[in-house]
């Protein structure tokens, strides 16, 4: 049974003009359904991730910029 799904952002879960696509947030949707907590996983600076984990109703973030954390 899944529980988390992880996903990075650039190259990932963004297009190359830095977009998600309608069935990335679909599936996104169907998964919180389900319990499936969705982690953003990212490099990039955590303002930038935070801001993204706002547009899919606040899920959790890894955030691997300078230090790491898990919020």
């Amino acid at each position: 049974m899944i529980k988390m799904v992880n996903i990075d952002l650039d190259g990932t879960l963004l297009d190359n003009e830095g977009q998600v696509s309608s069935r990335t947030i679909e599936t996104f949707k169907r998964a919180k359904t389900k319990d499936i907590q969705i982690v953003i996983t990212t490099g990039r600076p955590l303002k930038s991730a935070v801001t993204f984990s706002k547009e899919f109703r606040n899920f959790k973030i890894c955030n691997m910029w300078k230090w790491k954390h898990i919020i």
